[in-house]
């Protein structure tokens, strides 16, 4: 292990390592509907990190926050949201704020 890190590992795209900053509540991932933002989010829900899901697809993204929810017990919410476009940031930057969390973990996937 990697002193000062929690280790990651999914069965579908192997392992890698997160700063632990002792009480990781909340993590924000894009690209979280799909592929490795998918296994993070679920990796990170099943630590019981609650998660804040980004991602194009809605239909993906509530079923995945459902699914998470459910299954770890923890807060999951999600914005659909292209990060390719113009105001994309500020966007999620006004969502984030709304919802009054502090990320402690990002995932920058998209």
């Amino acid at each position: 292990p990697v002193r000062g890190c929690i280790q990651i590992n999914t069965p579908t795209f192997g392992g890698g390592y997160l700063l632990n900053s002792g009480n990781m509540k909340h993590a924000l991932i894009t690209g979280a509907s799909k592929g490795i933002g998918r296994a993070i989010a679920q990796e990170l829900a099943a630590r019981g990190v609650d998660v804040l899901l980004v991602a194009r697809d809605r239909i993906l993204l509530e079923e995945l926050a459902a699914e998470l929810s459910e299954k770890h017990k923890i807060d999951a919410r999600y914005f659909v949201l292209d990060l390719a476009g113009v105001d994309a940031i500020s966007q999620l930057y006004n969502w984030i704020s709304e919802q009054q969390i502090q990320i402690h973990i990002l995932v920058n996937n998209a």
